[in-house]
Protein backbone atom coordinates (compact mmCIF):
# COMPACT_ATOMS: atom_id res chain seq x y z
CA UNK A 1 0.00 0.00 0.00
CA UNK A 2 1.35 3.44 -0.96
CA UNK A 3 -1.38 5.45 0.78
CA UNK A 4 -5.13 5.21 1.53
CA UNK A 5 -6.13 5.20 -2.15
CA UNK A 6 -3.09 3.93 -4.07
CA UNK A 7 -1.94 0.32 -4.13
CA UNK A 8 0.94 -1.62 -5.65
CA UNK A 9 1.14 -5.38 -6.04
CA UNK A 10 4.42 -7.15 -6.78
CA UNK A 11 3.51 -10.22 -8.82
CA UNK A 12 5.59 -13.23 -9.84
CA UNK A 13 4.61 -15.89 -12.37
CA UNK A 14 6.76 -19.02 -11.94
CA UNK A 15 9.20 -20.12 -14.63
CA UNK A 16 7.34 -23.37 -15.50
CA UNK A 17 4.21 -21.38 -16.39
CA UNK A 18 6.11 -18.76 -18.39
CA UNK A 19 8.00 -21.56 -20.14
CA UNK A 20 4.79 -23.22 -21.30
CA UNK A 21 3.42 -19.90 -22.53
CA UNK A 22 6.71 -19.12 -24.31
CA UNK A 23 6.42 -22.39 -26.25
CA UNK A 24 2.81 -21.62 -27.20
CA UNK A 25 3.77 -18.10 -28.32
CA UNK A 26 6.66 -19.50 -30.34
CA UNK A 27 4.34 -22.02 -32.00
CA UNK A 28 1.83 -19.30 -32.93
CA UNK A 29 4.54 -17.04 -34.31
CA UNK A 30 6.23 -19.83 -36.30
CA UNK A 31 2.90 -20.88 -37.81
CA UNK A 32 2.15 -17.47 -39.28
CA UNK A 33 5.52 -15.83 -39.96
CA UNK A 34 7.15 -15.81 -43.40
CA UNK A 35 10.94 -15.51 -43.44
CA UNK A 36 13.11 -15.11 -46.52
CA UNK A 37 13.80 -18.48 -48.13
CA UNK A 38 10.92 -20.26 -46.39
CA UNK A 39 7.22 -20.60 -47.05
CA UNK A 40 4.86 -19.15 -44.44
CA UNK A 41 4.88 -21.37 -41.37
CA UNK A 42 7.84 -23.44 -42.58
CA UNK A 43 10.75 -21.49 -41.04
CA UNK A 44 12.77 -23.41 -38.39
CA UNK A 45 11.66 -22.66 -34.83
CA UNK A 46 15.17 -21.77 -33.70
CA UNK A 47 15.43 -19.18 -36.48
CA UNK A 48 11.98 -17.76 -35.65
CA UNK A 49 12.92 -17.50 -31.98
CA UNK A 50 16.23 -15.83 -32.73
CA UNK A 51 14.81 -13.28 -35.17
CA UNK A 52 11.52 -12.54 -33.40
CA UNK A 53 12.50 -13.02 -29.77
CA UNK A 54 11.22 -9.62 -28.61
CA UNK A 55 7.80 -10.21 -30.21
CA UNK A 56 7.51 -13.64 -28.58
CA UNK A 57 8.62 -12.24 -25.21
CA UNK A 58 5.95 -9.50 -25.34
CA UNK A 59 3.33 -12.09 -26.33
CA UNK A 60 4.15 -14.03 -23.16
CA UNK A 61 3.81 -10.93 -20.99
CA UNK A 62 0.57 -9.86 -22.69
CA UNK A 63 -0.92 -13.32 -22.24
CA UNK A 64 0.05 -13.91 -18.61
CA UNK A 65 0.19 -10.53 -16.85
CA UNK A 66 -3.50 -9.45 -17.12
CA UNK A 67 -4.72 -12.83 -15.86
CA UNK A 68 -2.24 -12.78 -12.97
CA UNK A 69 -3.36 -9.26 -12.00
CA UNK A 70 -7.01 -10.32 -12.10
CA UNK A 71 -6.31 -13.34 -9.86
CA UNK A 72 -4.26 -11.24 -7.41
CA UNK A 73 -7.00 -8.62 -7.13
CA UNK A 74 -9.70 -11.23 -6.58
CA UNK A 75 -7.62 -13.01 -3.93
CA UNK A 76 -7.24 -9.75 -2.00
CA UNK A 77 -10.85 -8.60 -2.65
CA UNK A 78 -9.64 -5.38 -4.30
CA UNK A 79 -11.61 -3.36 -6.86
CA UNK A 80 -9.46 -0.86 -8.79
CA UNK A 81 -10.98 2.41 -9.94
CA UNK A 82 -9.29 1.94 -13.31
CA UNK A 83 -7.32 -0.82 -15.05
CA UNK A 84 -4.01 -1.31 -13.21
CA UNK A 85 -0.81 0.01 -14.78
CA UNK A 86 1.85 -2.70 -15.19
CA UNK A 87 5.47 -1.58 -14.88
CA UNK A 88 8.96 -2.70 -13.77
CA UNK A 89 8.64 -5.83 -15.91
CA UNK A 90 11.47 -8.36 -15.60
CA UNK A 91 11.38 -11.42 -17.80
CA UNK A 92 13.56 -13.47 -20.15
CA UNK A 93 13.08 -16.95 -21.60
CA UNK A 94 13.38 -19.66 -18.97
CA UNK A 95 12.86 -17.27 -16.08
CA UNK A 96 9.93 -16.27 -13.89
CA UNK A 97 7.98 -13.16 -14.87
CA UNK A 98 8.17 -10.34 -12.29
CA UNK A 99 6.24 -7.06 -12.50
CA UNK A 100 4.41 -4.45 -10.42
CA UNK A 101 0.74 -3.46 -10.85
CA UNK A 102 -0.26 0.02 -9.65
CA UNK A 103 -3.84 1.21 -9.24
CA UNK A 104 -6.22 3.26 -7.11
CA UNK A 105 -9.05 2.04 -4.89
CA UNK A 106 -11.90 3.58 -2.96
CA UNK A 107 -10.61 4.84 0.41
CA UNK A 108 -11.72 2.84 3.43
CA UNK A 109 -13.03 5.62 5.67
CA UNK A 110 -14.56 5.79 9.12
CA UNK A 111 -17.79 7.79 9.15
CA UNK A 112 -18.89 9.78 12.18
CA UNK A 113 -22.20 8.93 13.82
CA UNK A 114 -24.21 10.54 11.04
CA UNK A 115 -27.51 9.43 12.59
CA UNK A 116 -27.04 12.02 15.33
CA UNK A 117 -26.67 14.91 12.85
CA UNK A 118 -29.83 16.98 12.60
CA UNK A 119 -30.69 19.98 10.41
CA UNK A 120 -33.72 22.20 10.15
CA UNK A 121 -36.16 21.68 7.28
CA UNK A 122 -35.58 24.29 4.60
CA UNK A 123 -38.37 26.71 3.85
CA UNK A 124 -39.54 27.24 0.27
CA UNK A 125 -41.95 29.65 -1.37
CA UNK A 126 -45.43 28.41 -2.27
CA UNK A 127 -46.32 28.14 -5.94
CA UNK A 128 -48.21 31.21 -7.16
CA UNK A 129 -50.50 31.70 -10.15
CA UNK A 130 -47.76 33.57 -12.01
CA UNK A 131 -45.48 30.53 -11.73
CA UNK A 132 -48.12 28.35 -13.34
CA UNK A 133 -48.68 30.95 -16.05
CA UNK A 134 -44.96 31.09 -16.84
CA UNK A 135 -44.88 27.31 -17.28
CA UNK A 136 -47.97 27.44 -19.50
CA UNK A 137 -46.35 30.14 -21.61
CA UNK A 138 -43.24 28.01 -22.00
CA UNK A 139 -45.34 25.03 -23.11
CA UNK A 140 -47.22 27.26 -25.52
CA UNK A 141 -44.00 28.57 -27.05
CA UNK A 142 -42.64 25.07 -27.52
CA UNK A 143 -45.87 24.09 -29.32
CA UNK A 144 -45.66 27.03 -31.73
CA UNK A 145 -46.12 26.48 -35.46
CA UNK A 146 -44.16 28.37 -38.10
CA UNK A 147 -46.25 29.76 -40.95
CA UNK A 148 -44.93 31.39 -44.15
CA UNK A 149 -45.00 35.21 -44.26
CA UNK A 150 -45.55 37.06 -47.56
CA UNK A 151 -47.12 40.40 -46.63
CA UNK A 152 -44.36 41.95 -44.47
CA UNK A 153 -40.67 42.04 -43.78
CA UNK A 154 -38.66 40.16 -41.16
CA UNK A 155 -39.72 40.83 -37.55
CA UNK A 156 -38.21 39.86 -34.22
CA UNK A 157 -38.47 36.09 -33.61
CA UNK A 158 -39.09 35.12 -37.24
CA UNK A 159 -37.33 32.10 -38.69
CA UNK A 160 -35.66 33.19 -41.90
CA UNK A 161 -33.70 31.31 -44.54
CA UNK A 162 -30.98 33.76 -45.52
CA UNK A 163 -28.12 33.71 -48.01
CA UNK A 164 -25.03 35.57 -46.86
CA UNK A 165 -22.06 36.44 -49.08
CA UNK A 166 -19.00 38.05 -47.53
CA UNK A 167 -16.01 39.87 -49.06
CA UNK A 168 -12.81 40.95 -47.32
CA UNK A 169 -12.48 44.60 -48.31
CA UNK A 170 -8.73 44.51 -47.70
CA UNK A 171 -7.72 41.48 -49.75
CA UNK A 172 -10.87 41.52 -51.96
CA UNK A 173 -11.18 37.80 -51.21
CA UNK A 174 -14.68 36.32 -51.33
CA UNK A 175 -15.84 34.14 -48.46
CA UNK A 176 -17.88 30.98 -49.18
CA UNK A 177 -21.58 31.71 -49.59
CA UNK A 178 -23.54 30.61 -46.55
CA UNK A 179 -27.19 29.64 -46.53
CA UNK A 180 -28.58 29.36 -43.01
CA UNK A 181 -31.69 29.44 -40.91
CA UNK A 182 -31.55 32.54 -38.73
CA UNK A 183 -33.82 33.43 -35.83
CA UNK A 184 -34.23 37.18 -36.24
CA UNK A 185 -33.14 39.14 -33.19
CA UNK A 186 -31.59 36.16 -31.39
CA UNK A 187 -28.92 37.14 -28.86
CA UNK A 188 -26.37 34.71 -30.36
CA UNK A 189 -26.50 36.46 -33.76
CA UNK A 190 -24.01 39.11 -34.77
CA UNK A 191 -25.59 42.44 -33.74
CA UNK A 192 -25.05 43.78 -37.27
CA UNK A 193 -26.90 40.79 -38.74
CA UNK A 194 -29.89 41.36 -36.48
CA UNK A 195 -29.86 45.05 -37.34
CA UNK A 196 -29.81 44.64 -41.14
CA UNK A 197 -32.08 41.60 -41.29
CA UNK A 198 -35.06 43.39 -39.79
CA UNK A 199 -37.63 44.61 -42.31
CA UNK A 200 -36.31 42.70 -45.32
CA UNK A 201 -39.00 41.00 -47.37
CA UNK A 202 -38.64 37.66 -49.16
CA UNK A 203 -36.30 38.10 -52.14
CA UNK A 204 -34.90 41.45 -50.95
CA UNK A 205 -31.17 42.11 -50.44
CA UNK A 206 -29.18 44.43 -48.23
CA UNK A 207 -25.46 45.27 -48.31
CA UNK A 208 -23.65 46.32 -45.15
CA UNK A 209 -20.11 46.49 -43.77
CA UNK A 210 -18.72 45.19 -40.48
CA UNK A 211 -15.36 46.22 -38.99
CA UNK A 212 -14.15 43.46 -36.68
CA UNK A 213 -11.82 44.29 -33.77
CA UNK A 214 -8.37 42.66 -33.67
CA UNK A 215 -9.37 40.51 -30.69
CA UNK A 216 -12.54 39.14 -32.30
CA UNK A 217 -13.24 35.51 -31.32
CA UNK A 218 -13.17 34.32 -34.95
CA UNK A 219 -9.56 34.57 -36.07
CA UNK A 220 -10.56 34.51 -39.74
CA UNK A 221 -12.43 37.80 -39.22
CA UNK A 222 -10.32 39.50 -36.54
CA UNK A 223 -9.10 42.96 -37.59
CA UNK A 224 -10.83 42.84 -40.97
CA UNK A 225 -13.41 45.01 -42.74
CA UNK A 226 -15.96 42.73 -44.36
CA UNK A 227 -18.76 43.64 -46.73
CA UNK A 228 -21.81 41.40 -46.58
CA UNK A 229 -24.60 40.88 -49.10
CA UNK A 230 -27.65 39.55 -47.25
CA UNK A 231 -30.63 38.09 -49.11
CA UNK A 232 -33.79 36.73 -47.49
CA UNK A 233 -35.11 33.63 -49.23
CA UNK A 234 -38.04 32.85 -46.95
CA UNK A 235 -39.71 34.04 -43.75
CA UNK A 236 -41.73 32.05 -41.25
CA UNK A 237 -43.47 33.56 -38.25
CA UNK A 238 -44.22 31.81 -34.99
CA UNK A 239 -47.91 31.16 -34.41
CA UNK A 240 -48.75 30.29 -30.83
CA UNK A 241 -51.71 28.01 -30.02
CA UNK A 242 -54.56 29.30 -27.90
CA UNK A 243 -54.57 28.30 -24.25
CA UNK A 244 -57.72 26.21 -24.11
CA UNK A 245 -58.91 22.68 -23.41
CA UNK A 246 -57.83 21.43 -26.85
CA UNK A 247 -54.29 22.71 -26.24
CA UNK A 248 -54.15 20.89 -22.88
CA UNK A 249 -55.47 17.60 -24.31
CA UNK A 250 -52.90 17.81 -27.11
CA UNK A 251 -50.08 17.72 -24.52
CA UNK A 252 -51.12 14.41 -22.97
CA UNK A 253 -53.68 12.74 -20.74
CA UNK A 254 -55.33 15.91 -19.42
CA UNK A 255 -59.07 16.46 -19.01
CA UNK A 256 -58.69 20.09 -20.02
CA UNK A 257 -56.86 23.33 -19.28
CA UNK A 258 -57.75 23.42 -15.57
CA UNK A 259 -56.51 19.86 -15.13
CA UNK A 260 -53.22 20.85 -16.83
CA UNK A 261 -52.86 23.87 -14.55
CA UNK A 262 -53.51 21.74 -11.48
CA UNK A 263 -50.83 19.22 -12.45
CA UNK A 264 -48.36 21.97 -13.26
CA UNK A 265 -48.94 23.47 -9.81
CA UNK A 266 -48.43 20.07 -8.15
CA UNK A 267 -45.24 19.40 -10.12
CA UNK A 268 -43.82 22.83 -9.32
CA UNK A 269 -44.68 22.30 -5.65
CA UNK A 270 -43.01 18.86 -5.67
CA UNK A 271 -39.94 20.34 -7.37
CA UNK A 272 -39.56 22.99 -4.66
CA UNK A 273 -39.93 20.38 -1.95
CA UNK A 274 -37.22 18.27 -3.61
CA UNK A 275 -34.93 21.31 -3.88
CA UNK A 276 -35.46 22.08 -0.19
CA UNK A 277 -34.62 18.48 0.69
CA UNK A 278 -31.47 18.65 -1.44
CA UNK A 279 -30.33 21.82 0.31
CA UNK A 280 -30.85 20.14 3.67
CA UNK A 281 -29.02 17.02 2.46
CA UNK A 282 -26.10 19.20 1.30
CA UNK A 283 -25.93 20.68 4.79
CA UNK A 284 -25.91 17.17 6.30
CA UNK A 285 -23.19 16.04 3.91
CA UNK A 286 -21.07 19.06 4.77
CA UNK A 287 -21.45 18.27 8.46
CA UNK A 288 -20.25 14.71 7.78
CA UNK A 289 -17.35 16.00 5.67
CA UNK A 290 -16.25 18.32 8.47
CA UNK A 291 -15.94 15.32 10.80
CA UNK A 292 -14.32 12.88 8.37
CA UNK A 293 -10.71 12.31 7.29
CA UNK A 294 -11.26 11.72 3.62
CA UNK A 295 -8.41 11.00 1.17
CA UNK A 296 -9.47 11.49 -2.44
CA UNK A 297 -8.42 9.21 -5.33
CA UNK A 298 -6.49 11.35 -7.81
CA UNK A 299 -7.89 9.43 -10.79
CA UNK A 300 -11.51 10.21 -9.91
CA UNK A 301 -10.79 13.86 -9.14
CA UNK A 302 -8.87 14.31 -12.39
CA UNK A 303 -11.58 12.60 -14.45
CA UNK A 304 -14.36 14.62 -12.81
CA UNK A 305 -12.38 17.87 -13.21
CA UNK A 306 -12.08 17.31 -16.96
CA UNK A 307 -15.78 16.50 -17.22
CA UNK A 308 -16.81 19.68 -15.38
CA UNK A 309 -14.31 21.79 -17.35
CA UNK A 310 -15.74 20.46 -20.61
CA UNK A 311 -19.20 21.54 -19.45
CA UNK A 312 -17.85 25.02 -18.68
CA UNK A 313 -16.29 25.29 -22.14
CA UNK A 314 -19.12 23.78 -24.17
CA UNK A 315 -21.05 26.00 -26.58
CA UNK A 316 -24.38 25.54 -28.40
CA UNK A 317 -22.48 24.89 -31.65
CA UNK A 318 -20.47 22.09 -30.09
CA UNK A 319 -17.21 23.94 -30.71
CA UNK A 320 -14.97 24.56 -27.66
CA UNK A 321 -15.17 28.12 -26.34
CA UNK A 322 -12.16 30.38 -26.86
CA UNK A 323 -10.96 31.37 -23.40
CA UNK A 324 -7.89 33.50 -22.54
CA UNK A 325 -5.22 31.41 -20.73
CA UNK A 326 -5.62 33.32 -17.44
CA UNK A 327 -9.39 32.78 -17.43
CA UNK A 328 -8.92 29.14 -18.41
CA UNK A 329 -6.75 28.56 -15.35
CA UNK A 330 -9.43 30.12 -13.14
CA UNK A 331 -12.07 27.85 -14.69
CA UNK A 332 -9.82 24.83 -14.22
CA UNK A 333 -9.31 25.71 -10.54
CA UNK A 334 -13.08 26.09 -10.07
CA UNK A 335 -13.68 22.79 -11.87
CA UNK A 336 -11.11 21.06 -9.63
CA UNK A 337 -12.78 22.43 -6.49
CA UNK A 338 -16.19 21.24 -7.65
CA UNK A 339 -14.75 17.88 -8.64
CA UNK A 340 -13.24 17.35 -5.19
CA UNK A 341 -16.56 18.16 -3.56
CA UNK A 342 -18.44 15.83 -5.89
CA UNK A 343 -16.02 12.93 -5.36
CA UNK A 344 -16.01 13.54 -1.59
CA UNK A 345 -19.82 13.38 -1.45
CA UNK A 346 -19.79 10.30 -3.68
CA UNK A 347 -17.46 8.45 -1.30
CA UNK A 348 -19.51 9.37 1.77
CA UNK A 349 -22.85 8.45 0.18
CA UNK A 350 -21.42 5.16 -1.09
CA UNK A 351 -20.19 4.35 2.43
CA UNK A 352 -23.58 5.20 3.92
CA UNK A 353 -25.29 2.95 1.36
CA UNK A 354 -23.04 0.08 2.49
CA UNK A 355 -23.65 0.79 6.17
CA UNK A 356 -27.43 0.93 5.72
CA UNK A 357 -27.61 -2.02 3.28
CA UNK A 358 -29.14 0.14 0.59
CA UNK A 359 -29.35 -1.39 -2.88
CA UNK A 360 -30.85 -0.76 -6.33
CA UNK A 361 -32.76 -3.60 -7.95
CA UNK A 362 -32.77 -4.43 -11.65
CA UNK A 363 -36.46 -3.48 -11.74
CA UNK A 364 -35.70 -0.04 -10.30
CA UNK A 365 -33.02 0.42 -12.94
CA UNK A 366 -35.43 -0.62 -15.71
CA UNK A 367 -38.07 1.75 -14.34
CA UNK A 368 -35.58 4.65 -14.40
CA UNK A 369 -34.58 3.88 -17.99
CA UNK A 370 -38.29 3.90 -18.86
CA UNK A 371 -38.73 7.27 -17.18
CA UNK A 372 -35.74 8.70 -19.05
CA UNK A 373 -37.09 7.34 -22.35
CA UNK A 374 -40.44 8.99 -21.75
CA UNK A 375 -39.06 12.34 -20.61
CA UNK A 376 -36.65 12.56 -23.59
CA UNK A 377 -39.14 11.11 -26.08
CA UNK A 378 -36.82 8.21 -27.00
CA UNK A 379 -38.19 4.72 -27.85
CA UNK A 380 -37.66 2.54 -24.78
CA UNK A 381 -36.05 -0.44 -26.61
CA UNK A 382 -33.51 1.87 -28.26
CA UNK A 383 -32.55 3.58 -24.98
CA UNK A 384 -32.33 0.25 -23.14
CA UNK A 385 -30.05 -1.09 -25.89
CA UNK A 386 -27.90 2.05 -25.65
CA UNK A 387 -27.46 1.62 -21.89
CA UNK A 388 -26.51 -2.05 -22.30
CA UNK A 389 -24.11 -1.57 -25.23
CA UNK A 390 -22.32 1.44 -23.75
CA UNK A 391 -22.06 -0.07 -20.28
CA UNK A 392 -24.08 2.77 -18.72
CA UNK A 393 -26.42 0.55 -16.75
CA UNK A 394 -23.98 0.20 -13.85
CA UNK A 395 -23.40 3.97 -13.90
CA UNK A 396 -27.17 4.53 -13.67
CA UNK A 397 -27.44 2.06 -10.78
CA UNK A 398 -24.70 3.93 -8.92
CA UNK A 399 -26.51 7.23 -9.46
CA UNK A 400 -29.78 5.74 -8.13
CA UNK A 401 -27.93 4.30 -5.14
CA UNK A 402 -26.48 7.70 -4.24
CA UNK A 403 -29.97 9.21 -4.47
CA UNK A 404 -31.20 6.56 -2.06
CA UNK A 405 -28.43 7.53 0.35
CA UNK A 406 -29.45 11.20 0.09
CA UNK A 407 -33.09 10.29 0.70
CA UNK A 408 -32.05 8.25 3.75
CA UNK A 409 -30.12 11.18 5.19
CA UNK A 410 -33.04 13.53 4.52
CA UNK A 411 -35.51 11.21 6.28
CA UNK A 412 -33.31 10.64 9.31
CA UNK A 413 -31.73 14.05 9.81
CA UNK A 414 -34.22 16.73 8.73
CA UNK A 415 -36.29 18.17 11.57
CA UNK A 416 -39.54 20.09 11.09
Amino acid sequence: MIDETRRELDIEIPAPETGREFERALDRTAARVKLDGFRAGRAPRDMVKRMLYDDIRHSVIDALAPRAVHDALRARNLSPLQPPVIHDIRYEEGEALHFTASFEVWPDIELPDYRTIKVRKKAYLPVEDKDVEQTLDSLRRRAADYVPVEDRGVADGDYTVAEIKGRDLGSKRLFPTEKSVVVAGHADNEPSLNEHLMGLRTGEERIFKVSYPPDHGNRKLAGKDVEYRLKVQSIKARKFPELNDDFARGLGDYAGLEDLKSRIRNELQAGREIQARREAADEILQAIVDKTVLPLPETLVRRETESILNEFLSTPSGEPARIPPADLEKLRAEAAARAEGKVRNHIILKKIAQAENLAVSEQETDDEIGRLAQSHNIPLPRLRETFDQEGRREELQTSLLLKKSIDFLARSAIMD
